[in-house]
C-alpha cells in the first residue's frame, strides 16, 4: 500500500512539473519562437496571414465563446472525448484490479491490461 502511495506521489509530481513546463516554455507566437529560423518564422507568419488568424490576441471576445457553444462540431468533439475517456478511465483504473482478482499475479495482470490498453488506443486512432 505504501509503495502505491509513493508511486502516486512521484507520478503526480512529474505530471505537475510537466504541466508547469508546458505553461511557461512554449512560445506565444511564431515571431518569438527560438527554435525557428528567420525564414521559418516568416513562413509561419505568412501562413497565419493567409488563414486570416492573426498572430496574437489577448483580448477576451464573448462572441467567440458563444460561437463555440453553439457549434455542432464542438459538441460532437465533447461527446466523443467523454465517451473515449469514460471507458478509458474505467479500463485503465480498474483493469489490473479486475484481472488480478481472477488469480493472476500483479505483473501478469499489468501485462494483460497493457494489451487491452493497446486495443483501446488503436481503436481510438482508427475510429477518429
Amino acid at each position: 500500500m505504501m509503495n502505491n502511495i509513493l508511486k502516486d506521489h512521484i507520478l503526480g509530481s512529474i505530471t505537475v512539473g510537466w504541466g508547469l513546463l508546458m505553461v511557461w516554455f512554449p512560445p506565444d507566437n511564431p515571431v518569438v519562437a527560438k527554435f525557428l529560423s528567420q525564414d521559418e518564422r516568416v513562413l509561419a507568419v505568412e501562413r497565419m496571414r493567409a488563414g486570416q488568424t492573426g498572430i496574437a490576441s489577448r483580448k477576451f471576445k464573448a462572441y467567440q465563446v458563444k460561437e463555440a457553444l453553439l457549434d455542432v462540431e464542438t459538441w460532437a468533439f465533447v461527446v466523443i472525448s467523454f465517451c473515449v475517456e469514460f471507458t478509458n478511465g474505467a479500463v485503465s483504473g480498474f483493469g489490473p484490479i479486475i484481472i488480478h482478482s481472477f488469480g493472476f499475479n500483479h505483473f501478469k495482470s499489468v501485462l494483460m491490461n497493457g494489451a487491452v490498453t493497446s486495443v483501446c488506443m488503436v481503436t481510438t486512432l482508427i475510429s477518429g
